[in-house]
């Protein structure tokens, strides 16, 4: 029987499974105060309440998303990010644009930024003069970004990881395999 291929989601929306959330807060720990999160993909923003930050905010392309989620509706691409710490799961069809955005605000700002990015995505020749992660934190599953309809759930068919600028670049990328909480 051929396999059926998951159809992607208007605008490459892919909420953040808790369970990636859970495992970037342990990553973190003791890396990040927790004070500020920003979100320059909020989609209804589930990353940002689930960090728990102090301070959060966010920008969301689809204005209905961005109502529900209380970030302000306009594209993450162009707006200038805030003085916060950046954690994102951005759409895979314009992750490049993202981490380049990201790599910018880390420079600018020298503030922690950590995108939710496939493993494979690194070995890719394009990315080769890409400012690499202080930190790789490998999730040690493959998450369910949506349930397929009708069963409950399904294994997700890559393997992600949370790519980790810290403040001030190290020189070196630690690889860390993350367990699901």
């Amino acid at each position: 029987m051929p396999k059926v291929k998951t159809p992607r989601r208007p605008l490459d929306f892919y909420p953040t499974p808790v369970s990636a959330t859970r495992a970037l807060l342990f990553l973190l720990e003791g890396l990040w105060d927790g004070a500020t999160a920003f979100d320059p993909a909020a989609g209804e923003g589930d990353l940002l309440v689930a960090l728990e930050a102090t301070q959060t905010a966010g920008i969301e392309l689809d204005p209905e998303r961005a109502a529900r989620a209380g970030v302000t509706c306009g594209d993450g691409l162009t707006l200038t990010y805030p003085d916060m710490d950046l954690i994102t799961n951005p759409p895979f069809g314009v992750l490049d644009a993202f981490w380049l955005r990201v790599q910018a605000h880390r420079l600018h700002r020298r503030r922690l930024c950590a995108v939710l990015t496939p493993v494979a995505w690194w070995s890719a020749e394009k990315r080769r003069d890409y400012e690499t992660p202080d930190l790789i934190g490998q999730l040690g599953w493959r998450p369910t970004f949506h349930p397929k309809e009708g069963n409950g759930g399904h294994k997700g068919s890559q393997d992600f990881c949370w790519s980790v600028l810290l403040p001030e670049p190290t020189g070196a990328t630690q690889w860390v395999r993350v367990e699901k909480p």
